[in-house]
């Protein structure tokens, strides 16, 4: 039985429970205005560089299929390198993990990590999935991935500063390049600083992240999004847990670094052997130092890949360095191919496989 709705003619009614109308919070509102604004620098970018276009278009054309070959199979590679980067981290955290047991989960966590801006952590769910498969220990899974992020953190700034004095040598070191910079600096100290607290306390960890909680909830104005991200005491004992896992383990952290440092040499090779494929030299400076920047901009924009910032970071780094606008626009289309979408489309099979399997919760 459906009752009469009531009225402002009903003396004594209570009002009646309107549906209010959710506002979107604050930091969707800016999410979607950064990302306007991005694309609004693109398309302006793009117009502005149509004449290279037919340039760009002949030399993806008559690209170098020999060169392209090297950036496919260091693509290939690349990714083999991952999965026995995971497995060397689960071997230091105290598991026999084989050295090629994980290319496919690993695979398809760097497509995880791909589409989502969760600063490497995305990727942890297809690693539970194999672990879950495999019968290991949840606590050594999660050490182990924990030292593949801050390892693959602390490589990339190493190659960062390297990065960042060949520039100031050369004069190319500019505005946007320090303040990007700054932001990746700020990000890890701070990372650091979770890390010791964690290291030290539990109780130093919790209050460090309900702090950085409310602050967020502050600036977006989500208060209930507040009280849900609060850690609790056993997560923080959870997380301490996994640094005395580390810890305990130095020198068996020494191959997780060499896969590490093997990442960012994978992703030099690939933009080296693009800028060769369309006939604009074979510089390992170039490179290095291209491939730095499309990184730093990736890690401190906020759309998932890069998108945006790769691609103009990686055309105005190649552009300073003495790369045509045409062919510099076609290197960056062929290395996003194979830095991106390629490890992409076959990381997202893999997951989507996960994902029906029941793995990898929807």
């Amino acid at each position: 039985m459906v009752e009469p709705a009531m009225t402002d003619a009903q003396p004594g009614a209570a009002a009646p429970d309107l549906p209010r109308r959710r506002l979107p919070h604050v930091g969707s509102w800016l999410g979607v205005a950064g990302a306007g604004i991005v694309l609004a620098f693109v398309v302006a970018l793009v117009v502005g560089n149509r004449a290279d276009f037919p340039v760009a278009w002949d030399a993806l054309r008559t690209a170098n299929l020999g060169w392209l070959a090297v950036a496919a199979i260091t693509m290939i590679a690349s990714l083999v390198n991952l999965g026995m980067f995971h497995a060397a981290a689960q071997r230091a955290a105290g598991l026999d993990t084989p050295r090629l047991a994980l290319v496919g989960a690993a695979t398809s966590a760097n497509f995880l990590n791909l589409v989502t801006k969760s600063g490497g952590l995305a990727g942890l769910a297809a690693l539970n999935a194999d672990a879950k498969l495999h019968d290991r220990r949840r606590s050594a899974v999660l050490a182990a991935y924990l030292l593949v992020v801050l390892m693959g953190e602390w490589t990339f700034a190493a190659t960062l500063l390297a990065t960042l004095v060949i520039m100031q040598a050369g004069g190319h070191l500019f505005a946007a390049e320090i303040a990007a910079s700054a932001v990746f600096a700020v990000v890890v100290i701070a990372k650091i600083v979770v890390t010791v607290a964690a290291w030290r306390s539990p109780a130093m960890l919790r209050r460090i992240t309900s702090a950085t909680a409310r602050l967020k909830a502050k600036i977006t104005r989500n208060r209930h999004g507040a009280t849900r991200s609060l850690p609790s005491v056993d997560q923080a004992e959870e997380f301490a847990e996994v640094l005395s896992i580390i810890r305990s383990r130095p020198l068996r952290c020494l191959p997780v670094a060499g896969h590490a440092f093997a990442v960012e040499l994978f992703g030099v090779v690939e933009l080296f052997a693009v800028v060769a494929a369309v006939g604009e030299g074979h510089s390992v400076s170039v490179a290095l130092v291209a491939y730095s920047i499309s990184v730093l901009f990736a890690i401190v924009g906020f759309l998932p890949g890069g998108l945006g910032f790769v691609e103009v970071s990686l055309t105005a780094a190649l552009v300073t360095f003495g790369v045509a606008g045409g062919p510099a626009a076609a290197a960056v289309v062929l290395y996003r191919v194979v830095e991106l979408w390629l490890p992409a489309a076959i990381g997202g099979p893999l997951t989507l496989r996960l994902r029906r399997s029941g793995r990898i919760p929807a």
